[in-house]
């Protein structure tokens, strides 16, 4: 077979503070007690988690150094405070992301809702134009493939990180060595099917048929 997936389904919920996660990814070098069912990640990908805020929930105000992290919001709002970007909020359809620099960087992310607000984060090994000047972005997911990492000087990595929207009855292309995560919707090739939490590679190029509108997170990993 030669697309291979895990589900977020299948993986236990851990989680810290306010927050409850399911890890998908970790990176043997960052975390070697890595479960055997947890991938161990592409390029420059450390770290995913498909997580959620509970109610008024938050990270508590913490510290990162020597590591860039997007965060893409699939529910709810966040307030964020820290030493950068304070104040701002990020709300479903929405990515932040963050750079540490070469001088790290506090925050606190808070749920404002009563209701649990979703992320999807992800960690990846700063290159050498992140690992040096500290940046807090925020994109909007407004087209039908929006660009969040890896592309232009801010961002340049041998890792690129794209949301893409489509349609129901269209048809996506799975390359090789690519990795698509479904944040929404359902996917279908022959007679399996692909939805919402599910992490796939393949070691060839597939085609798969959206079977609804389908929002995915593409890895993509630069010669």
């Amino acid at each position: 077979m030669s697309i291979h997936s895990l589900h977020s389904s299948d993986i236990d919920i851990t989680g810290f503070a306010g927050i409850r996660e399911r890890v998908l990814v970790m990176s043997p070098q960052r975390f070697p007690r890595r479960p055997d069912h947890v991938w161990s990640g592409i390029g420059s990908l450390q770290y995913m988690a498909h997580a959620y805020f509970t109610a008024k929930g938050q990270t508590g105000m913490h510290f990162h150094e020597h590591v860039d992290i997007v965060s893409i919001i699939t529910r709810g709002e966040i307030e964020h405070r820290g030493s950068l970007g304070d104040g701002s909020r990020i709300a479903a359809h929405q990515v932040l992301v963050q750079c540490a620099g070469q001088e790290g960087f506090r925050h606190n992310e808070m749920n404002v809702n009563d209701e649990i607000t979703g992320m999807v984060q992800l960690w990846l090994t700063p290159s050498l134009v992140t690992s040096k000047q500290q940046s807090h972005q925020i994109f909007n997911i407004e087209t039908q493939n929006t660009h969040v990492y890896g592309l232009g000087s801010c961002f340049e990595s041998d890792t690129q990180i794209s949301i893409l929207q489509v349609n129901d009855r269209q048809t996506i292309q799975l390359d090789k060595g690519d990795w698509f995560y479904v944040l929404a919707g359902k996917l279908r090739q022959a007679d399996r099917q692909y939805e919402r939490g599910c992490l796939m590679k393949s070691n060839q190029t597939e085609q798969l048929t959206c079977e609804s509108a389908v929002t995915l997170i593409k890895f993509t990993i630069r010669p």
